[in-house]
C-alpha cells in the first residue's frame, strides 16, 4: 500500500533537533516542528518572559516589562537606552539564522518555511526557556555513521 507522507524523523535521527516549550511557540510559531512535540511539563519550566534589568541603568527598574525581546521589537524597547553599538549587538542576537530544521528548503521541519532560528528563541531575555537542541558533529572516529550527538553548548 502506497503511503503519501514522508516518514517522520525519530528524536535520534541523523540532523540533529531543535525543540521549544508551548509557552515560546505560542509566541513565536515558526518555531513549531510538525514531526517531535516538547514533552516536559510546563510547570517545571522558567518563565518565558524573563525581566531584564541592565547594571548600567538601575533606574529603569525592568526593561522588558514583560513582553519576550524579538527582533520585532528590540529597537523600541532599547533604543535610547543602549548605545548604537550595543543595540547592533542585541540586534544579532534576535535576528534569525538558517538551521536544519528551520529553514526555507525542502527538508525544514516546520509547517512554512522560516528564516531560521535566534539565539533569543533558545535564551528568551538572555534566561534559559527549557528549549533543548541536539546537535550532530562530525567525528570520523566514531562508530557507525561518522556523527556523534552532543547537547547544546558542549
Amino acid at each position: 500500500m502506497f503511503f503519501p507522507y514522508k516518514p517522520l524523523p525519530f528524536a535520534d535521527h541523523a540532523e540533529g533537533v531543535m525543540l521549544f516549550p508551548s509557552m515560546i511557540t505560542n509566541l513565536l510559531p515558526r518555531l513549531i516542528c510538525f514531526d517531535l512535540d516538547f514533552d516536559l511539563p510546563m510547570h517545571i519550566l522558567p518563565d518565558s518572559t524573563h525581566a531584564i534589568y541592565l547594571t548600567t541603568r538601575p533606574d529603569l527598574s525592568d526593561v522588558a516589562k514583560g513582553r519576550l525581546i524579538t527582533i520585532d521589537n528590540y529597537y523600541e524597547i532599547f533604543n535610547g537606552i543602549l548605545y548604537p553599538k550595543q543595540l547592533e549587538e542585541l540586534r544579532l542576537l534576535v535576528t534569525q539564522f538558517p538551521q536544519q530544521q528551520f529553514n526555507a528548503t525542502e527538508d525544514k521541519r516546520t509547517d512554512r518555511p522560516s528564516l531560521g532560528v535566534a539565539c533569543f528563541d533558545f535564551h528568551a531575555n538572555r534566561h534559559s526557556n527549557g528549549a533543548n537542541h541536539l546537535l550532530v558533529i562530525f567525528d570520523p572516529g566514531s562508530s557507525g555513521t561518522g556523527s556523534k550527538h552532543y547537547p547544546c553548548g558542549e
